[in-house]
């Protein structure tokens, strides 16, 4: 049963004055009540829409975002103010703006009236039933919107705005994110006191986790990309970080570790994720970030003359070959198409076209995932690493024979 106390924000009126983007009739702006069910606001590109829906979001959510903005935390508590907000100034071409937005909302019985200046969010006004609430007398003049919902905390009300109330650009992925579902249900299924109390339980065990990993040396070096030692070399191997003495012998050291981490049967060669996993069968995996795709995506350009690496990247691709696309998803980070990408970049250290064949099936199925997922959920996945558009870039790098993994080597 959903928490009796948690009231909603809807929308009943909204008036904005004196910005450049809507200047309504004869340039009063726009001052629109919205009638009980559904409203429809068309447009063509660039009329301010998606200005519109973000105007609403911050008068409700003001100059705040979480810290990670497109992550969800059982232990995240605490929101960031935006000391900096040009984001209206920006959709107006100027360097700041006038512009003023006023809201008038319901939660649950209680009407209240949110006031904002755009040009940096502050709260101009505030009426509740009618009543002036005098801002300049308030000493968290924000409180008084989150306490409205019935919500534990400023932080609940957030992210129950942002994440349920709104589709912005920057959309939390609930969907996909049992970890974001266990903070909504958190919140609208308990009562404040409680949701309050399991928040700071949860935060309280993950630092008693952390200091005792840290104390007992838990603490784990990984090999591959995604948090270790492969993109480490990467990086220094890039450009003109190095001389050529010193690029010679991070070469040479590298070959060293892969040599001596491969895990080898037959022509198949893979790498553990960290040193403290045990071999095989335990603690495999075979990906972007972790085991042999990684490897092979993120080291197969540095020296191209050595046969051994030579030897081992291929071993690595046909042991991607052979496991075949991943069932996590089609994404680059444990996805297919990430690890397509050691199949491209094989083709690039040896020539050898096959690759290319086998890059092309990966992305075929890839695509694939991707519509079945959309169908699934209803929706697409708008990210770069776990969602569509690196699927997307992917698939690009597949039809021109490119290499380049999005972001690491286009920077």
């Amino acid at each position: 049963m959903a928490n009796p106390n948690i009231r909603f924000p809807i929308l009943r009126r909204l008036v904005i004055k004196d910005y450049g983007l809507f200047p309504g009739k004869d340039g009063n702006g726009i001052d629109h009540k919205f009638e009980p069910g559904v409203t429809v606001i068309p447009g063509v590109n660039g009329l301010g829409k998606t200005t519109l829906l973000n105007i609403i979001f911050r008068l409700l959510a003001g100059p705040f975002d979480p810290y990670k903005s497109t992550e969800i935390q059982l232990t995240q508590r605490r929101l960031k103010e935006l000391k900096y907000f040009d984001y209206f100034s920006k959709r107006d071409r100027a360097a700041t703006t006038d512009g003023v937005a006023l809201g008038e909302f319901s939660f649950g019985d209680k009407k209240l009236a949110i006031e904002r200046r755009l040009n940096d969010l502050s709260i101009t006004a505030l009426k509740l039933n009618e009543i002036d609430l005098q801002v300049e007398e308030l000493e968290r003049p924000e409180d008084e919107i989150w306490r409205l919902a019935g919500c534990s905390s400023q932080y609940d009300f957030h992210l129950v705005v942002r994440s349920v109330l709104f589709f912005l650009e920057e959309k939390t992925p609930v969907v996909w994110d049992p970890v974001a579902q266990a903070e909504i249900f958190r919140i609208i299924f308990l009562k404040a006191d409680d949701a309050l109390e399991l928040a700071n339980m949860a935060a309280k065990i993950q630092a008693t986790d952390s200091n005792a990993r840290n104390m007992y040396d838990q603490l784990r070096h990984y090999v591959g990309p995604g948090h270790g030692f492969a993109a480490n070399v990467m990086v220094l191997a890039r450009g003109r970080l190095l001389d050529r003495q010193r690029r010679a012998d991070l070469e040479r050291r590298s070959v060293d570790v892969l040599r001596e981490l491969a895990q080898r049967d037959g022509d198949l060669v893979q790498w553990p994720a960290t040193l403290e996993f045990p071999r095989p069968p335990s603690g495999v995996r075979t990906q972007w970030c972790h085991g042999a795709p990684g490897i092979v995506s993120s080291l197969a350009a540095i020296a191209p003359a050595d046969d051994e690496l030579t030897g081992m990247m291929t071993g690595g691709g046909e042991l991607t070959w052979r496991a075949g696309p991943l069932v996590k998803g089609p994404g680059l980070c444990h996805g297919t198409a990430g690890n397509g990408y050691a199949f491209l970049k094989l083709l690039d250290r040896t020539g050898d076209e096959r690759w290319l064949e086998r890059a092309r099936a990966f992305g075929m199925h890839a695509a694939q995932q991707v519509r079945s997922a959309r169908g699934q959920h209803g929706q697409g996945r708008y990210s770069l690493w776990t969602g569509d558009v690196g699927v997307a870039l992917y698939l690009w790098g597949c039809i021109t024979a490119d290499s380049s993994m999005p972001a690491l080597d286009g920077i």
